[in-house]
């Protein structure tokens, strides 16, 4: 199917990068990841980023339209992993993705469209909004707990304008892992946003939503690169919401698309379709049971 001839259902804003393993150069970035798991469960998606005339490694992407412009070299990383632990070294830095840079995607959209605000180094600014009148707007926000040192050494940041920039998301998605102070953020963002998850790796994760939390068991896989799993998670979060689910339902379903990402190394591991998840959500129900918790 063309999917030009689609209204565009899911909207990733982000970088598109090059992670570099071991010296291999693959495609990397929470757009790449999260647009990808959207277009094979099913939705029409786009990528609106900034990249370099060095990025060669978009095949991986065939079928999701890509608006982009070149500015500077692409966003590069170097990743090392030590066990689950990873240490990542800024090498290349892509331009900023502005509101205007939405503009050509914007009149494409279908009513029901989600946008997935997914920075990786503080590309994307605020406002966060929908970009469709029945749509949602989610946002991972791992790239604004992220600075770096000259030598392009990163470490963990605090984000400074959490309180407002939160201000019409509806999702929000993050790792366990990402804010400095997990419960001070989390106690912040249950006061801006109506469902918010965060993924705890191989513990599952938990999702609060309507004055409550619950923690979601991980449907448990053999780990060969956890890279993009918290990015699918939040691909499969926001499509089972956009079809009605609800928050708790949605998280399970994640849960299961992000079990795959962890079983191959990369873009690889996106989940091959929604059959697929389905097929593994069912098992999963079969076997595990959220469990509530304070909210």
């Amino acid at each position: 199917m063309d999917n030009t001839a689609r209204p565009i259902e899911f909207v990733a804003v982000g970088h598109l990068a090059v992670d570099l393993r071991r010296g291999t150069r693959i495609l990397g970035g929470a757009a790449a990841y999260g647009s990808l798991a959207a277009s094979r469960l099913g939705l029409s998606t786009a990528i609106v980023t900034t990249i370099g005339e060095d990025l060669d490694l978009l095949g991986t992407l065939s079928g999701i339209e890509i608006y982009s412009h070149c500015q500077g070299p692409s966003t590069t990383f170097e990743n090392v992993y030590h066990g689950a632990t990873r240490h990542q070294k800024l090498l290349g830095l892509a331009g900023p993705i502005e509101q205007k840079d939405l503009a050509d995607v914007g009149h494409r959209v279908a009513e029901d469209a989600i946008v997935f605000y997914c920075p990786i180094a503080h590309e994307s600014k605020p406002p966060f909004r929908r970009l469709a009148s029945r749509g949602l707007c989610g946002l991972a926000p791992q790239g604004f707990f992220r600075c770096w040192d000259n030598d392009g050494r990163i470490r963990p940041a605090v984000w400074s304008n959490a309180g407002t920039q939160l201000s019409g998301v509806d999702i929000l998605s993050l790792s366990a892992t990402d804010p400095p102070s997990l419960d001070a953020f989390i106690e912040l963002a249950i006061k801006k946003v109506p469902v918010i998850a965060v993924t705890e790796g191989e513990f599952g994760a938990r999702i609060y939503a309507d004055g409550r939390g619950y923690k979601v068991p991980a449907f448990p896989r053999p780990a060969v690169d956890p890279t993009g799993a918290g990015d699918v998670f939040a691909a499969g979060l926001l499509v089972a919401l956009r079809q009605g689910v609800s928050p708790l339902e949605a998280a399970q379903f994640a849960s299961c698309a992000a079990s795959f990402a962890v079983e191959r190394e990369g873009l690889e591991g996106v989940p091959p379709n929604r059959k697929a998840v389905d097929d593994r959500l069912d098992s999963y129900r079969d076997h595990f049971t959220p469990e509530e918790i304070s909210s």
